[in-house]
């Protein structure tokens, strides 16, 4: 790359070299125009059809229209700081490629004199997707988490009001429960396993609702097929989310109530379908906010497993969810 505002290439490298993706770039506040290395230019995918980069120099404006707009007035904001206070810039923005792609880069910079009394800050781009995603994705778990153990208090209290209303004897209500609460800690072993074996559907619905399949409330229609370990959790999870809502609010919260289950694996149409439908007595309304965390994970787990499709229809009876699979990508 040829010298730009008197900063040489020497310069350049030393402030961040090119070897493993890390894209130089420099701002000349006085001209507002700014040069970017052709790694830069590749990280936020300014590229001709070929795949060879655009060219490196252009107004900072140009700049700003790759940045998303939603993080554009914040890396604006780390830069005019950085201007006022001489203190190092740094941050983090989305763009979107030609492809389609979203990701995520870092830019960091400092303040710099050029040709004696001309202001720049130069810097680097570092694609930190993969970091993100990872961020992301350990802050779901960890709140996923935090809304599993509250589930789990209010599963195992409804649950036991569930037995309570059946059992006759100290004795029943006592094997009634501790069945339970011996199916629950299965359940969570199995959802924690993504190396284990196939499973039988069969065999993971009588584990997660064997207290259920007894009972005058439901009526069930397993077809039988095996899973693999993605599939298996994320059934396991959709059933363990859809059983603690329907005990705390839905079906399962009155006696009155009827759940109607099916697992239905179409072969000649490659469609694995869970169905899980709830009547109740009394009026049943839309959650006022649809990305409610319960509902976030069911809606992302049963998404990001191979494809699937969920939906949910609240109606005034009661909530009805199914998703549908390829079988082929379900099948162990």
């Amino acid at each position: 790359m040829a010298d730009f505002g008197g900063i040489s290439s020497a310069q350049w490298k030393d402030l961040a070299p090119a070897a493993g993706g890390i894209g130089r770039w420099v701002w000349d506040l006085e001209s507002g125009e700014c040069e970017l290395d052709d790694v830069s230019l590749a990280l936020l995918g300014l590229l001709d059809e070929t795949g060879v980069p655009l060219p490196g120099k252009m107004p900072i404006g140009e700049f700003f229209a790759v940045v998303d707009p939603a993080d554009s007035d914040s890396v604006k904001a780390a830069a005019d700081e950085a201007m006022k206070t001489g203190q190092p810039y740094t941050a983090d923005f989305r763009i979107t490629r030609h492809d389609g792609e979203t990701a995520w880069i870092r830019g960091s910079g400092v303040m710099a004199m050029i040709e004696g009394d001309r202001r720049a800050l130069i810097g680097a781009n570092i694609d930190i997707t993969e970091l993100r995603q990872t961020q992301e994705a350990l802050e779901l778990v960890a709140g996923e988490m935090v809304h599993k153990i509250g589930n789990l208090l209010s599963l195992v209290s409804g649950l036991y009001r569930m037995a309570s209303r059946r059992a006759e004897s100290v004795a029943d209500l006592d094997a009634a429960f501790l069945g339970r609460l011996g199916a629950l800690s299965k359940v969570t072993r199995l959802s924690m396993d993504t190396q284990g074996e196939t499973m039988s559907v069969r065999e993971l619905v009588s584990l997660v609702l064997s207290e259920l399949e007894n009972s005058e409330q439901v009526s069930m229609r397993i077809d039988d097929v095996r899973l693999n370990p993605a599939a298996s959790q994320t059934i396991t999870l959709a059933l363990n989310e859809l059983l603690t809502n329907a005990v705390k609010h839905g079906a399962l919260s009155e006696p009155d109530g009827g759940l109607n289950v099916a697992i239905i694996s179409d072969r000649p149409g490659d469609t694995f379908t869970l169905s899980w439908k709830e009547r109740v007595s009394f009026p049943v309304n839309a959650p006022d906010d649809n990305r409610s965390f319960g509902m976030t994970v069911l809606n992302r787990m049963t998404t990001a497993t191979f494809r699937g499709r969920p939906t949910f229809d609240w109606r005034s009876d009661g909530l009805h969810f199914s998703c549908d699979w390829p079988l082929a990508l379900m099948e162990g």
